[in-house]
């Protein structure tokens, strides 16, 4: 089951088979149409509350960067808080992930990677 998100508060559960159990070449365009229209939903939301002003540390930021980890564990590779924390700084460094980051909102990129070490910190407290 994929774990999605319907408002800001809600999350759906939505029923198909766990591409990560199929081979990469067994996913079909459906399937890769689910992943695109389910991220792009996540990266909507975030550039809504940059443009918003809400500070990329707030409780409704590091949601939607869980959001967004939670996305590319179920869709592609273990992704655990660590791991996602150390993938975002390719958001701003890779030029083709931070163009895709700031077509949505400017500053985007950067405010997801703070966004995403502020969920790494508050998932990895002792």
């Amino acid at each position: 089951m994929a774990v999605r998100s319907g408002s800001r508060n809600e999350v759906q559960q939505v029923s198909h088979s766990n591409p990560k159990e199929q081979g990469v070449d067994e996913r079909s365009t459906s399937d890769w149409n689910e992943m695109r229209a389910a991220q792009d939903e996540i990266v909507q939301n975030l550039a809504g509350l940059l443009k918003s002003g809400v500070a990329a540390d707030s409780a409704e930021a590091m949601d939607r960067a869980e959001e967004l980890r939670r996305h590319i564990d179920e869709w592609f590779y273990p992704c655990d808080h660590d791991m996602h924390a150390n993938l975002a700084q390719v958001y701003e460094t890779d030029p083709q992930y931070r163009d895709y980051y700031e077509s949505a909102a400017h500053g985007l990129a950067a405010y997801i990677v703070r966004a995403v070490q502020a969920n790494q910190k508050r998932n990895t407290k002792s």
